[in-house]
């Protein structure tokens, strides 16, 4: 955890490049994939032998997280179904909502294809949408992202829970 307060400085060396970068889309929002893309990219810094991720420590987890909470703030555009099952899949082994929908039945693998886990989402919106109402749906922000945190959240849930079913201290 420290280390990530030690990398602060060099996060913030990044400005220039988010600048120039973000300016390319004074008409809009930037594109979801796009800015993941762009936080995830390898640059060659000055006096450097070769490329170096753009943020360190930063994987496709983060980036993701990252994407999310700008989209709630209008800088990046709001994640479609297929964005977030892209992210899923491309990341599958290290998302807690890929492991969420194998959990639930959803999903047949790890490795399933990227059109079946934006089905399941689809499914798990269209669900949960129909047993809220719309004050509800607004207040628990009812969204894409939401059902992606909810299903990592679900599978930690099941492995507290043990065999009985009952949490486990």
């Amino acid at each position: 955890r420290l280390k990530g307060v030690m990398l602060a400085r060099e996060y913030f060396d990044v400005e220039p490049e988010w600048d120039k970068f973000a300016s390319k889309f004074t008409g809009g929002k930037i594109p979801f994939r796009v800015f993941i893309t762009w936080v995830k990219g390898r640059v060659k810094r000055p006096g450097a032998s070769k490329a170096a991720p753009r943020f360190c420590q930063v994987g496709p987890l983060i980036s993701y997280l990252l994407a999310a909470d700008l989209s709630y703030h209008g800088i990046v555009e709001d994640p479609t179904t297929m964005d977030v099952a892209y992210i899923i899949a491309s990341g599958a082994k290290k998302f807690g909502s890929v492991r969420g929908l194998l959990k639930a039945g959803l999903i047949s693998s790890v490795d399933a294809p990227v059109e079946e886990i934006a089905a399941r989402l689809d499914d798990i919106l269209d669900a949960l949408r129909s047993r809220f109402g719309e004050g509800d749906r607004d207040a628990m922000v009812l969204d894409i992202i939401m059902v992606e945190h909810t299903l990592c959240k679900y599978q930690r849930l099941l492995r507290k829970m043990g065999k009985k079913g009952v949490p486990v201290p």
